[in-house]
């Protein structure tokens, strides 16, 4: 087939090339949009999990205080318990 003849084939399925064009664009479009909506949604999982670590770290770290304060509180019943014993002694 010549360049003139695939001119004119051109030409007289211009209609069906243009609906395949089309049909092709949509789908394109279709499948940029389900991956956009994928990606929203693996984004809002993202920032849920970041949220839900967040909230961990904070209970771990009031319970770290927690423990901390227990400890100090222990110590300072050990230096009370001590004093007693030594003054007990000396009475």
């Amino acid at each position: 087939m010549g360049s003139i003849a695939i001119a004119q084939y051109i030409v007289e399925n211009a209609v069906f090339c243009d609906a395949v064009v089309l049909m092709m664009m949509m789908m394109m479009m279709m499948m940029m949009i389900c991956c956009q909506l994928e990606l929203d949604k693996t984004a809002e999982e993202f920032r849920r999990a970041h949220v839900d670590r967040q909230e961990l770290l904070s209970r771990w770290q009031t319970t770290i205080e927690q423990m901390q304060r227990r400890d100090d509180d222990m110590d300072l019943l050990a230096a009370v318990c001590i004093i007693s014993h030594l003054l007990s002694l000396c009475i």
